[in-house]
């Protein structure tokens, strides 16, 4: 879970998903992340695939997920597979959040 020190308007943020054991880039074929508020309540969900199965998603090009949601305290992996192994490992990050500033002059 990634949390904010406040809400935020979140842009959008890069994730990948590998194998625990081989860093292979072909191990979350269904997962889901999701944006929560202040309250806790879902602002955003997203559900997919990381293995970069004809999507060119590698350690050098991570997936972007585009949120463009005001309010967002925390984002945090819903659901992933681990039934079995090797088991489904994602990273994200690389978050853009808006920032707003005083106009000047």
């Amino acid at each position: 879970t990634a949390t904010f020190s406040s809400p935020v308007h979140l842009q959008s943020f890069e994730a990948i998903g590998a194998y625990y054991n081989t860093r292979a880039v072909t191990g979350c074929d269904t997962i889901t992340f999701q944006a929560l508020n202040e309250a806790g309540a879902e602002v955003w969900r997203w559900a997919g695939d990381l293995t970069g199965s004809g999507a060119g998603i590698s350690w050098s090009n991570w997936k972007l997920l585009n949120v463009d949601v005001s309010g967002v305290k925390s984002v945090k992996v819903l659901d992933k597979p681990m039934a079995s192994a090797p088991y489904c490992w994602p990273s994200f990050g690389r978050f853009t959040i808006n920032v707003c500033t005083s106009p000047s002059g």
